[in-house]
């Protein structure tokens, strides 16, 4: 009797198990180059990019480093021929990835805040320089966010002085190789957004304008240029999030409200829901880098409460 008991408590617990799968992570290399913070991370032909972002010097690089993940080891590649910076943006169009903007030292009001953008081409490990990005005025613009979609890179908000924030949108399209503004952000002036793309939409969110962490979140349609409010993410508000998209569906979670966060969640546009994933395995982390490769998400670098972080981990995610 003692044995069918101990049978039943064991399928009991254990049948959450069966049928199920990914939604784990797992570690991998840590970075190739000692603790970082507020670089920009990407993805170009099956491998992962860090570049950019702020040491434990407090020195503002300009670095890159491709991650292989077969070996899961890392290559220091051509580094970016302009000033190294922090709070970086990029995205990726085609087989070249798009890195601009930042400020240019660990204390903003001792920096420049930046505007010029520059074209990664993986093929001959080179850079070339692009029209600077026209959305900080007469200035740059710092802690924004990137995007792409349909051939097109787009760059959203982000701060332009130490009290001064900006809600505009603008759209780069290589073809013509110029930028050309769109709709602006409906939730007003803020910094540290998060944008993520699913399907053939954006979604933009969160931030702070340094008084209010911001939760609301947005669909911006390309092809209309109509943004729609969508709902409120259900957890805390933040800024400095980490934001990817595996088979089409968004994923954002960590940053920070505060405090350090460490959750993950999964979008559902289909039907405007948000569900928990599982947690990033460690401590909570601002100012990571991200990128996907084979459906799997690594995530690292960053700041902790127990200061800047080199390590890596990989996401497989639910139903994988």
């Amino acid at each position: 009797m003692k044995n069918y008991l101990y049978l039943f408590v064991l399928l009991i617990f254990c049948s959450p198990c069966f049928g199920q799968s990914g939604n784990l992570w797992s570690k991998t290399d840590d970075f190739g180059d000692g603790q970082r913070e507020r670089a920009v991370g990407f993805t170009l032909r099956g491998r992962g990019y860090v570049s950019c972002g702020l040491d434990t010097a407090d020195q503002v690089r300009n670095d890159l480093w491709e991650f292989d993940p077969a070996s899961a080891s890392w290559t220091q590649k051509a580094s970016l021929p302009a000033v190294g910076r922090r709070n970086a943006v990029s995205f990726v169009i085609g087989d070249f990835a798009y890195v601009g903007t930042g400020v240019d030292h660990a204390a903003a009001p001792m920096g420049n805040i930046l505007r010029d953008f520059w074209k990664y081409d993986p093929f001959s490990n080179s850079w070339s320089a692009i029209p600077d990005y026209p959305g900080g005025g007469s200035g740059g613009v710092y802690f924004a966010t990137a995007f792409s979609i349909d051939g097109k890179g787009y760059v959203c908000g982000g701060k332009r002085a130490p009290d001064t924030y900006s809600a505009s949108l603008y759209e780069y399209k290589p073809s013509a190789n110029q930028w050309s503004p769109r709709a602006s952000f409906p939730g007003g002036p803020r910094y540290q957004l998060a944008s993520v793309v699913g399907g053939n939409k954006a979604y933009l969110g969160f931030g702070t304008d340094e008084d209010i962490h911001r939760r609301d979140w947005w669909e911006y349609h390309p092809g209309t240029n109509i943004w729609t409010q969508k709902g409120d993410f259900p957890n805390t508000g933040r800024a400095n999030l980490v934001t990817f998209t595996i088979n089409g569906r968004p994923h954002v979670g960590m940053g920070s409200d505060g405090g350090y966060k460490n959750d993950l969640w999964e979008y559902a546009p289909s039907n405007d829901t948000w569900i928990i994933r599982r947690n990033f395995p460690v401590s909570g982390r601002k100012y990571s880098a991200c990128f996907v490769i084979n459906n799997r998400a690594y995530v690292g670098l960053g700041k902790a409460a127990t200061g800047s972080k080199r390590s890596f981990y990989v996401y497989l995610p639910y139903g994988e």
